[in-house]
């Protein structure tokens, strides 16, 4: 399972995990908590390579 292609494009994939899920933890409904995550999926950079993006966002599906 390929996380990132490259160490640039993984450091840019943590910060944007790192930051939803403080997001969530200060989020205080559902509705806020589906839109960040929403969110998160529409902007993780895509760096052209074929990479597991659920490995992201799995995390995050499992605060509620």
């Amino acid at each position: 399972m390929v996380i990132a292609g490259s160490l640039a494009s993984f450091i840019d994939r943590l910060q944007h995990h790192l930051v939803a899920r403080c997001m969530l933890a200060s989020a205080g409904s559902r509705i806020e908590r589906t839109a960040i995550r929403d969110d998160l999926e529409s902007s993780l950079p895509d760096d052209g390579t074929a990479t597991d993006m659920s490995f992201w966002t799995a995390a995050l599906r499992s605060t509620d």
